[in-house]
């Protein structure tokens, strides 16, 4: 860890150990982490992905088929 946490501080410009000031002060002064913590459950976008996915499965809505990969590009990209 401490390896690994050395070579992407450095890949930053900064030490693992002003990396740590940095994260307390900032705690400090924020009163608490300085990021969100969250459970792992999906966001919306992926809720709604994994909805469509279970209505494909049971037959209520049909799925998207392309005829090319560059089709399925264009719509992925929109």
């Amino acid at each position: 860890m401490k390896r690994k946490s050395d070579e992407l501080f450095n890949n930053l410009g900064t030490s693992t150990n002003e990396a740590i000031k940095i994260f307390l002060s900032t705690a400090v002064r924020t009163n608490g982490f300085p990021f969100e913590i969250t459970l792992d459950k999906p966001n919306t976008e992926t809720k709604k992905a994994i909805e469509e996915a279970y209505a494909i499965q049971d037959g209520k809505i049909e799925a998207q088929v392309y005829d090319t990969v560059d089709n399925f590009m264009k719509d992925l990209r929109s």
